[in-house]
Order: C-alpha cells, then sequence, then structure tokens
C-alpha cells in the first residue's frame, strides 16, 4: 500500500520539474531569437537632443537682441551716472594759481550767488571742489582756467546755488558762471541741439535747456 501511494507523488513530481525546465528553455529560447532593435523604446525613453535650429543666411534677430541689451545697458548706466552728479555743479572761469585753496575760494563764491540767510548753509555743505583737467603748469601761460566741480553734500544747498547763480552780477563781474555737471552722452545730447537754441535766442525768442530738452518758447524741440 505504501509503494503504490508513493507513485504518483514521484510522477508529478517529475512532470512539474520537466514543465519548469520546459518554460525556461521556451523563454530562453525566444529571447535569443530576438534581434537587436526589435524591442521598442517606450513613450517616455528620451531621444538625442534636436539639432539647433539654423538661422537664414543674413538674419540678423541674435545681432538685434544683442544691440537693444547694450543700448538697454548704456541707458541705465547713463541715467545712474547722471542721478549721481544731482549733487553736482561746474564751476567756470575761476582764475587759477599753483597754490590756490580751491574749496575755500568755491565757499565764498557760493555764499555770493546766494542771500544772506543762506549763505552758511551753503557754504557748509560744501564737500569737494577740485579742478579737472591737465594740471595748471602743463596748460601753458594763456590757457583758460579749468574747471571746477563742486559735490554738495546737500540737494537743497545745490539747488539754491545753481537758482541764485542765474543772472548772478558778481559772476558776471568776475566773468564766471555756473553750470550742470552733465554726462558724456548727455553732454552730446545737447551739442546736438545748441544750434537750435542759439538760432532761438538770436531771433529773440525764449530758449533754453531743462536737462537735456530744448525748450523753445515754451515747446521742447528735437535736433
Amino acid at each position: 500500500m505504501l509503494s503504490w501511494k508513493c507513485q504518483p507523488l514521484k510522477r508529478w513530481t517529475l512532470n512539474s520539474k520537466e514543465r519548469r525546465k520546459k518554460l525556461i528553455s521556451e523563454t530562453h529560447s525566444y529571447s535569443c531569437q530576438r534581434k537587436k532593435g526589435d524591442f521598442d523604446s517606450t513613450p517616455n525613453t528620451p531621444s538625442k537632443a534636436p539639432p539647433p535650429k539654423k538661422h537664414a543666411k543674413g538674419d540678423a534677430t541674435d545681432d538685434l537682441t544683442l544691440s537693444q541689451r547694450i543700448s538697454e545697458l548704456d541707458d541705465r548706466l547713463n541715467d545712474r551716472d547722471r542721478y549721481c552728479r544731482r549733487w553736482n555743479l561746474r564751476l567756470e572761469g575761476l582764475t587759477e594759481c599753483a597754490e590756490d585753496n580751491v574749496k575755500a575760494q568755491v565757499m565764498e563764491i557760493c555764499k555770493e550767488v546766494v542771500v544772506e540767510e543762506d549763505r552758511n548753509f551753503v557754504a557748509s555743505n560744501v564737500d569737494i571742489a577740485h579742478r579737472v583737467g591737465r594740471s595748471y603748469a602743463d596748460s601753458g601761460k594763456g590757457k583758460k582756467p579749468r574747471p571746477v566741480i563742486i559735490r554738495f553734500t546737500s540737494r537743497t544747498a545745490r539747488n539754491l546755488t545753481w537758482k541764485g547763480a542765474k543772472g548772478n552780477d558778481f559772476l558776471k563781474k568776475n566773468k564766471m558762471y555756473f553750470r550742470e555737471d552733465l554726462t558724456i552722452k548727455d553732454r552730446a545730447t545737447r551739442n546736438l541741439l545748441w544750434p537750435s537754441i542759439d538760432k532761438a535766442r538770436k531771433e529773440g525768442k525764449r530758449a533754453f535747456f531743462v536737462g537735456i530738452k530744448a525748450i523753445v518758447d515754451g515747446k521742447e524741440i528735437k535736433s
């Protein structure tokens, strides 16, 4: 009885092993028969990056963009420089000597162009005053004196001096005058507009600058 019961179990065990071997063999055979390239990539498999788009010959898109960026950067730098110079004025015509104390002279001149109650305030707010350009020793005799650039610690003091200097008798008598401290770009703009201002003044019209704007008879003019 014992041997009869064991025989079916043996046959079932052998059959299971054979089936497993056959399954492994068939799977291996199927894999080996697949050729290289038979397996397609999944939809999410990244492919190579596409080549960069080529512009047609003569396309200046990149150049225009670069030019615009440079122009914008130049304008920003000019605006920042212009803002910093709002505390400054330039004085023209101050006689130049080798031993001059320029700052002390400027303080006294500023006192002369403002009303009495503002004199001490304006003078005390003169922070820096020095000449610009080649030294007097190198400029040669007979050359006009170098301009003086003045830096105020207060915009109020600067504006009082600028306002009082217009038509001031003391400055006229000593052949001196104040002018704004403009950026290089703003000076170039004014130089282009100056002929129109000069012509208008000779014609008896009221012409002047407001910053870099040229105003003639209350209207802005273009170069």
